[in-house]
């Protein structure tokens, strides 16, 4: 039992590549447990030390390419329509009103550049919603509106008519780029301080 090789001896022999005492290097040639022992301390001895090989050019030029490519906060942004007035929140004087603009209820939204004008009124029957939409400040066709789940599409004038006996929950816009959500408001009237 004396004659065998200490696992401090195997372990640092190994980290060093070469045993100290002649007497131990002969004992790995006769046995077979201690030689077993000295291969596998010798295989992971330096594994710490083993770097990891480089990743191939063209998959780090790739990796970096998508970066920046990437224009994901871009398309969120532009895939929000962003509400830039509404006239429930910021009322104008009364000597700036037009008739009838007390009840009526003017929303503008942008999103790139789009631009969504919407008037929305109440009455006995529901809600009726005329909308504009403008791209570059120019009327557009070829767009559409999405109510809820009603889909109106633009006249030549960039303009769509929605009715129904509740204000829209939801409102798409759909161009030619893709379709946008536009940003959601409270249909319920703010209270007078």
């Amino acid at each position: 039992m004396s004659d065998h090789c200490s696992r401090q001896e195997i372990l640092s022999g190994a980290r060093k590549k070469r045993l100290s005492e002649a007497q131990s290097r002969n004992h790995l040639k006769s046995c077979p447990d201690c030689k077993r022992m000295w291969d596998v301390a010798l295989a992971f001895a330096g594994a710490h030390l083993v770097r990891l090989s480089h990743a191939p050019s063209g998959w780090v030029e790739r990796a970096v390419a998508i970066g920046r490519k990437s224009d994901l906060p871009k398309r969120a942004a532009a895939a929000l329509g962003r509400l830039v007035s509404d006239s429930w929140a910021n009322p104008a004087f009364a000597g700036l009103r037009g008739q009838g603009d007390a009840e009526a209820r003017r929303l503008n939204w942008e999103t790139g550049s789009w631009t969504v004008e919407l008037r929305a009124e109440s009455g006995a029957k529901g809600w009726d919603l005329v909308a504009q939409v403008l791209h570059n400040g120019n009327a557009v066709t070829g767009t559409a509106l999405q109510f809820n789940a009603d889909r109106v599409h633009t006249d030549a004038a960039g303009i769509a008519i929605w009715s129904g006996p509740r204000p829209p929950r939801r409102i798409l816009l759909t161009t030619t780029e893709g379709v946008v959500q536009l940003e959601g408001v409270k249909w319920s009237r703010p209270k007078k301080s």
